[in-house]
């Protein structure tokens, strides 16, 4: 039997645990965290108020660990009222304690690539995808 501790690594683990803190403080409801593995460690959180879906991705010879969000619906009145500029930050602090990067992938609302870029994201094309930001550690401001 694989226990939770061999299935995670501690760094995903923290990064679960700060994001499922948050997703309460915020009063996000009941939430659901569910892993897959796929190309990489999927994981998506859901509750009544927000889909996030992403990605681990180990350290390769060609690039450091990384976290790929994927995908971030906020419902029933929870969107633009910078929750997703707190969730990405509360990724992105741990991401950098733990020596992650952080990238966006396949926005297609043009309004949040804007809104992220002028936080100081920076944009990035990735093979294979529609619109990429990468979370900058040097300019990255909420």
């Amino acid at each position: 039997m694989i226990t939770r501790e061999e299935m995670f690594s501690k760094e995903e683990l923290i990064i679960a645990k700060k994001l499922y803190e948050l997703l309460i403080k915020e009063n996000f409801g009941e939430v659901n965290i569910e892993v897959a593995f796929r190309e990489g460690k999927a994981v998506r959180v859901e509750s009544e108020s927000i889909v996030l879906q992403f990605y681990f991705y180990e350290k390769s010879r060609e690039c450091e660990a990384q976290i790929h969000i994927t995908s971030m619906l906020l419902k029933n009145g929870m969107s633009r009222k910078g929750i997703g500029k707190k969730i990405i930050s509360t990724i992105f602090d741990t991401c950098n304690e733990l020596g992650m990067a952080l990238l966006i992938v396949g926005i297609i609302n043009d309004g949040w690539i804007d809104s992220l870029i002028r936080n100081g994201a920076r944009e990035v094309n990735l093979e294979g995808s529609e619109r990429d930001v990468y979370i900058d550690p040097n300019s990255w401001k909420i």
